[in-house]
């Protein structure tokens, strides 16, 4: 197998995602031109077994090993003010990683990619992670880990979360264990001659490239269409980072405090009013998409609270109002306690413990909700 990006290779490819709330591994293949595909439409290609022109790759296999990498950073002894991953769990981590090289090999995969995130990014021994897995794991010459910057992370969740969505215009914001990523995104899906909504992946990440991190700049914006940096934004403020922060320091003083910095972050970047040159004619829908698990555990919450007939998360919409009333009776009502929390469809024990802190960062946002959202759509992409 040969790391290298999935969009040269042929399928079947493989991405782990090593966040910070789990690892976890999907394989993707790719649909033929030949065929009908079980009686549908036949899809666009740009050669025959390449790649096609589907929004969504096909999953042959996905698998997720439950290492929450942020709950487990403990301080640094030679930099308190620093974290890294101990040794027993990297062991994990170097486990989980010879489990999924064999699948892989059994599923024949051409290519793999390992992205890391935030977690893997503050750990001060972020090295030695990579190193050890590839010292008991594999071959390093075949695959290759790599921990992607704040903004690029960003840029990942917000597509991966526009993938979902024929239609997409306000605000993305996707929900990890150690970090919150926010961006701004319009996008309208394009049609086949037979209604079907394509994408061609290829010519999608050519026309929004990566961004490369920030760096200080008086105008980060850009006027030949390219998608700006400055419209990516990652801050660190993760289910996992958060429950820790509340449980060190109970009292209300420091919870305000916290609040009030997480407001100022979210403000300071992500201002509705504000526009890229290339796009001030547009105006920023008043929507906000939610991703991550977090967020999805208010979903099945108000699924069943509301006895919604279809109990399906992706595409599930409150208002602003409904959704701010949702959070405020899950902090108050004794009926959201944590062992009834665990009882409701969908929640597990592990994220029954987080939605405490799920539901601060929303309060906290409230302000900032009142002036830039007025729908609440959740996602599974």
């Amino acid at each position: 197998m040969v790391a290298c990006p999935v969009t040269l290779v042929r399928p079947p490819f493989a991405i782990v995602d090593m966040g910070s709330n789990g690892i976890r591994l999907g394989i993707y293949g790719f649909h033929q031109a030949s065929g009908n595909h079980g009686g549908g439409p036949s899809h666009l290609t740009r050669e025959e077994g390449a790649l096609t022109s589907l929004r969504h790759f096909p999953v042959l296999y996905r698998q997720r090993a439950p290492i929450s990498l942020s709950a487990e950073l403990v301080p640094d002894p030679a930099d308190p003010s620093k974290r890294f991953i101990p040794e027993a769990v990297i062991q994990q981590v170097v486990d989980t990683f010879t489990y999924f090289q064999a699948i892989c090999t059994q599923f024949r995969v051409q290519a793999i990619s390992i992205v890391a995130t935030e977690a893997t990014r503050v750990a001060t021994n972020r090295l030695e992670l990579i190193n050890l897995g590839f010292q008991y794991a594999w071959d390093p010459a075949g695959w290759l880990i790599q921990t992607i910057a704040s903004e690029q992370e960003s840029y990942f969740t917000s597509l991966g979360i526009q993938s979902g969505f024929t239609e997409l215009d306000g605000f993305t914001m996707d929900l990890g264990g150690g970090s919150l990523e926010l961006a701004a995104n319009q996008y309208e899906a394009a049609y086949s001659n037979d209604q079907e909504a394509i994408i061609d992946p290829i010519d999608s990440f050519l026309s929004h490239p990566l961004p490369e991190p920030a760096t200080p700049s008086n105008d980060n914006y850009t006027d030949d269409g390219q998608v700006p940096v400055d419209q990516f934004y990652s801050f660190p403020y993760g289910a996992a980072v958060l429950t820790q922060r509340l449980d060190a320091n109970p009292e209300k003083k420091a919870h305000q405090k916290l609040a009030s910095e997480i407001l100022t972050a979210i403000q300071s970047k992500a201002d509705p009013h504000r526009r890229p040159r290339h796009r001030q004619n547009a105006t920023l829908g008043r929507n906000l998409y939610l991703s991550g698990g977090g967020f999805r555990a208010l979903a099945y919450i108000a699924i069943h609270t509301r006895n919604e007939p279809i109990p399906i998360v992706h595409g599930y919409s409150l208002s602003r109002p409904d959704f701010l009333e949702l959070v405020r009776r899950i902090e108050e009502d004794k009926e959201f306690k944590f062992k009834k929390l665990k009882q409701i469809p969908g929640i597990s024990k592990r994220r029954a413990k987080m939605i405490p802190a799920v539901c601060f960062l929303v309060r906290s946002l409230e302000p900032w909700l009142s002036s830039a959202v007025d729908r609440v759509y959740f996602s599974e992409s």
